[in-house]
């Protein structure tokens, strides 16, 4: 996972929504490091990050 999916500049409403991913993270049930995204923040951040790989870099 990315630290940083995206630079200000680039697209500050998802950079905002991303700024603090931990925050993001649900715990996992009997597991004393993993973290896993919501379905729905799951999906959200590969869509931005395919996004942001076609729009610039490509996929």
């Amino acid at each position: 996972m990315h630290r940083e999916l995206f630079d200000i500049s680039f697209d500050k409403r998802i950079h905002d929504y991303y700024t603090d991913m931990k925050s993001r993270l649900i715990k996992d049930a009997g597991n004393n490091y993993g973290y896993h995204f919501s379905p729905e923040d799951f999906y959200m951040y590969m869509t931005a990050h395919e996004y942001k790989h076609y729009s610039s870099e490509g996929t």
